[in-house]
């Protein structure tokens, strides 16, 4: 009785050497799977984080940018009769950088005292190296900054 058990629907006894290859087999493409849907969770974390990532640096420039506007603020209150240039040789390099390039931002050199600059409200006085590229933020002369998907610079 215990033959007839071992034995398949055919009267044949089952080759122990192919159960296990099997066994393997199913073992084999559960891992595989696993490891699949590992590296497709990986990579979608990836490309949040890489999306994250941009949108601080975005945010440090507007930052930056906000910092040199308020400092021009100031400056044009506290002294009025500052050229532009001289205005801009006082700022530490560290704050006129962009955080996205590691790059200078692009100072516009307008040849104009501070307190000319209150009469052209909308002009643009700095802005990011690669901005036409990639967009970016500027800094206009009241201080205020903008964000741009696309900018064309028509002070250069």
């Amino acid at each position: 009785m215990l033959e007839d058990m071992k034995t398949d629907a055919t009267g044949h006894s089952p080759n122990p050497a192919k159960i296990n290859r099997t066994i393997n087999s199913k073992r084999l493409k559960i891992v595989l799977i696993l490891i699949g849907l590992f590296c497709v969770g990986s990579f979608s974390t990836y490309l949040v984080m890489q999306k994250a990532q941009e949108r601080v640096l975005r945010m440090e420039q507007a930052n930056r940018l906000k910092n040199l506007g308020l400092a021009l603020r100031v400056a044009t209150t506290d002294n009025s009769s500052q050229n532009w240039e001289d205005f801009i040789r006082g700022i530490p390099t560290n704050n006129i950088i962009d955080p996205i390039s590691n790059k200078p931002f692009v100072i516009v050199n307008t040849n104009k005292y501070l307190s000319e600059l209150a009469h052209f409200p909308s002009r643009v006085l700095a802005y990011p190296p690669d901005v036409e590229k990639t967009g970016g933020n500027c800094l206009l002369t009241d201080g205020s900054v903008h964000s741009f998907a696309v900018f064309v610079a028509l002070d250069k």
